[in-house]
């Protein structure tokens, strides 16, 4: 058997890793609320803003939801994620046409945007498809034949090799490029129209390859080319996220590898964060600060209300109540404040339990585990 080169393993790496990730974007929709009335954080875009590869309520959206619940000016929002894993900025803007986006983007104060990822990685199914006798028009199941026809094909990765070489696959790649370009205007004017007065705030694209990976030159340039369109729009009126410099300087923020066989090229919940550090940094100015928390006071994530120490008794579910559901672990959606600073009730309510067992009573727990924190 003929030794394959170097040049050939790295071509049939990058069609690999397109195909995992289309495959992964075929399978998720948007996570939409029936509810577009009322005040909300819309999170718009692709698999990355639906959060995929992040721990659940740790994506980039949740994080910035729960910072933008702790502000003044934010703290009644509720969480609006239509972002549709797979999503060009083609769909995108299609999506943007029709009465429920519509009705989303006009209740939105805040936005955030992940889109273009897939204007690079559309063109490789048809490709793929096509080279493995697999025809992608209008089929429910083409991941799963595509996927069959692979495994059952000894030379496929002679044929990826091939496809990756094309001048046409090139020629499509950049097309993405320019499609971006022509649609991320519209994309924005339309945003701005419907919501004047909304921070939006877009993430720019990363390069899922470490710098010394030779796979990194051959997608920087198209990387570079969508993100020069996301900066030079920014005249209109909207932040930009620069979530390519900030994956260059934090490790562990993709876990993508080819040496290693690790070909998921989302953001981690590392990555997540740093996503989420990317979008504060952009909005400093405008992000109000947080709410100065008083000990003791509880924020409910799920209502959007802060309950205060001194004035719980007004509440209608009452402060104790809240306290006990923490301790016992029964609702995640409370943070209890100690020192102005927010504890999870996973940490209080261990801290309260260890304490407990040591022998304290459930009040002295309470507060001992509270100063602990």
């Amino acid at each position: 058997m003929p030794k394959i080169s170097k040049k050939i393993r790295i071509l049939v790496g990058i069609m690999m890793m397109m195909i995992i990730l289309l495959c992964c974007s075929g399978q998720v929709q948007a996570a939409q609320s029936e509810d577009y009335s009322a005040s909300t954080y819309l999170s718009l875009g692709d698999s990355i803003a639906y959060g995929m590869s992040a721990t659940v309520g740790r994506d980039y959206a949740d994080l910035l939801y729960n910072h933008l619940l702790t502000t003044t000016t934010y703290s009644s929002l509720s969480l609006n994620n239509l972002a549709v894993s797979g999503d060009t900025s083609s769909n995108l803007l299609t999506r943007l046409q029709t009465a429920p986006y519509i009705a989303a983007v006009e209740n939105a104060k805040v936005i955030t945007l992940s889109i273009g990822g897939d204007n690079l990685l559309s063109p490789v199914i048809g490709a793929v498809a096509t080279a493995f006798g697999v025809n992608p028009a209008n089929n429910p199941n083409l991941m799963t034949d595509l996927a069959v026809a692979m495994a059952a094909n000894p030379n496929k990765d002679a044929i990826l090799a091939g496809i990756a070489n094309t001048p046409s696959l090139a020629q499509a790649l950049q097309s993405g490029v320019s499609q971006f370009s022509a649609d991320f205007p519209q994309i924005i004017g339309t945003l701005k129209t419907l919501s004047p007065q909304a921070q939006i705030c877009v993430l720019n694209l990363y390069n899922p390859f470490n710098s010394q990976d030779p796979l990194y030159t051959v997608f920087d340039p198209l990387i570079n080319g969508i993100n020069q369109g996301i900066r030079n729009n920014a005249v209109a009126g909207y932040e930009v996220a620069d979530v390519y410099t900030k994956f260059k300087t934090i490790p562990g923020v993709v876990n993508f590898n080819l040496a290693t066989i690790q070909l998921d090229p989302h953001p981690t919940t590392v990555g997540h964060a740093a996503i989420y550090q990317a979008i504060l940094d952009a909005e400093s100015v405008q992000i109000p600060a947080p709410v100065k928390m008083a000990d003791g006071d509880i924020a409910d994530t799920k209502t959007s209300t802060i309950y205060h120490a001194t004035d719980y008794n007004s509440n209608t579910q009452t402060y104790n109540t809240m306290i006990d559901q923490i301790i016992e672990g029964t609702t995640n959606q409370f943070t209890y404040y100690y020192g102005g600073n927010p504890f999870g009730f996973d940490d209080y309510s261990a801290a309260v339990t260890k304490l407990i067992s040591a022998g304290e009573t459930p009040a002295q727990a309470k507060a001992d585990a509270a100063k602990q924190l």
